[in-house]
């Protein structure tokens, strides 16, 4: 399981609406294995999510299904966001409204590699002016 096949589910790449947001990714650390040794990596990735109504969305560019991110908590500073997935572990986006900034925290165990595997990736907000 790679840290990619994580992130790949909210890729998209068509035209944007009036509520998108571009998760531009600046940076990406990963450990594997039973200990935190980070290896980081600087990244020049997109991602979108979206509001519609009052609730968030990304969307899969395989197939252009789109699913609802739970809102975790919502306040003036913070919106974090419960990615779902289909591993055994967890995706959650943080974003700071206040700075433009946002981490994204992956954390899951592969029966396959039977490992652990830890990815945590930083960058900047931008919302999508038409």
């Amino acid at each position: 399981m790679k840290h990619f096949l994580f992130l790949s589910a909210l890729i998209f790449s068509v035209p944007a609406i009036a509520n998108d947001f571009f998760l531009e990714l600046e940076k990406q650390c990963m450990s594997t294995g039973n200990q935190l040794n980070f290896k980081c990596d600087k990244i020049n990735q997109r991602v979108i999510i979206f509001l519609e109504g009052s609730n968030w969305y990304g969307k899969n560019p395989e197939n252009g299904s789109t699913w609802e991110l739970e809102v975790l908590k919502a306040d003036k500073y913070i919106l974090v966001l419960n990615n779902p997935v289909f591993f055994s572990g967890t995706s959650v986006l943080h974003l700071m409204k206040d700075t433009g900034k946002f981490y994204w925290s992956e954390f899951a165990y592969s029966d396959i590699l039977e490992e652990n595997e830890a990815t945590v990736s930083y960058g900047t907000i931008s919302k999508v002016h038409k």
